[in-house]
């Protein structure tokens, strides 16, 4: 048995025996620190000022708001309490290689490790939801029930399916559940986290690859200058940068297994979840996007038109004096113009979705 003596020296001691050659240091240890709170500052502040861009757009300005984007602000809501757990993963020790962290802060790494896979599986799943839905709203008709329509439908019940048993696999992963992070519990099993995490992390890339290609069929068939295909086009490509990140992320789930420095290597995985859930974030709001700028474009314009009508009022007042009769050029102030002229300058430079219902600028070929 162990007395109170030993288990205080087993918790102080190192979580992992250091290489050959190399001494735990447990004071000042190399870490990962600057390029976590760079990735995380970073990512926190796109996809909080893209979202909340995109919720206003969708609020104030077409006043429409659909399922895909309550799907994306609960997904965001999650990714933050992603970034909340593995912020305090990392103030236990995370980043730094596991001989250089003492066993009983291991613990609670690894017990904030299990917070996180769960909230990453919920946070992701509602951001490709969101993404399907804002597809299933853009591109296919329940009137019709075409192939894209099932093909959507498809997909997100597959993804579903997917991470529902990756939850279940990770809570169940197990038993007692506590041996997860708890290294003192001899008794009961686990099953391997590392091939469940493989094999997660395969399908997970997989189901990012599928979910960026399957608009572009349906793009490539409306009937809309080639222009604009491209720009259509290239707007739902930009999910191929959360595909990337999804591969990098698989690629230090694969080091984790190998090397076996959970504290280390699950922090750098961590960098590419950081990308990974922001760029979904992100490329989920674009489409939108154009509607706000359009929108902005609009205010700027009639704010021009007032300001030319006032200096125009003002000159002419001094010259001579005015008539009764409003003057022409004055309509700029009612924006019937004005506005039209200014906008005509700077619309071509935005992708114009009519509320990402692409079908509305369009016909398809052959429907």
């Amino acid at each position: 048995m162990t007395t109170p003596q030993q288990m205080q020296a087993l918790l102080n001691g190192p979580a992992m025996l250091p290489p050959p050659g190399i001494k735990s240091n447990f004071t000042n240890p190399e870490n990962s620190l600057a390029y976590y709170f760079l990735s995380i500052v970073l990512t926190v502040t796109i996809s909080t000022l893209v979202l909340f861009t995109r919720m206003y757009t969708k609020i104030f300005i077409l006043r429409k708001v659909g399922w895909e984007d309550y799907t994306s602000f609960l997904g965001y809501l999650l990714w933050i309490g992603y970034c909340v757990s593995t912020s305090l993963l990392v103030s236990h020790g995370g980043g730094v290689h596991q001989w250089n962290v003492q066993l009983k802060d291991l613990i609670s790494i690894l017990y904030l490790t299990y917070v996180s896979s769960v909230m990453y599986y919920f946070a992701v799943f509602s951001i490709k939801l969101s993404i399907l839905l804002l597809y299933m709203k853009a591109f296919a008709s329940a009137q019709f029930r075409d192939s894209i329509f099932w093909g959507i439908h498809a997909v997100i019940w597959i993804n579903f399916a997917f991470y529902f048993a990756l939850l279940f696999a990770e809570t169940f992963l197990c038993k007692p559940r506590e041996k997860y992070w708890n290294v003192f519990i001899t008794t009961g099993y686990c099953l391997n986290r590392n091939a469940a995490n493989i094999a997660a992390g395969c399908v997970n890339s997989i189901s990012d690859f599928v979910i960026v290609l399957l608009p572009q069929k349906v793009i490539w068939k409306l009937q809309m200058p080639l222009k604009r295909k491209l720009g259509v086009s290239a707007i739902f490509l930009t999910g191929f940068f959360v595909c990337v990140t999804s591969v990098l992320r698989l690629y230090y789930t694969v080091r984790l297994a190998q090397t076996g420095d959970v504290t280390y290597h699950v922090v750098r995985m961590g960098f590419w979840t950081y990308a990974e859930l922001s760029m979904g974030i992100v490329c989920g709001c674009l489409p939108v996007l154009p509607k706000f700028f359009q929108s902005m474009a609009q205010k700027m314009s009639i704010t021009a038109g007032f300001a030319f009508a006032s200096r125009k009022l003002l000159g002419e007042s001094k010259s001579r004096r005015r008539s009764t009769k409003w003057s022409p050029d004055l309509a700029v102030i009612r924006g019937e113009e004005a506005p039209q002229t200014a906008q005509a300058k700077i619309r071509p430079n935005y992708i114009t979705l009519e509320e990402y219902e692409i079908q509305n600028t369009g016909c398809r070929e052959g429907v």
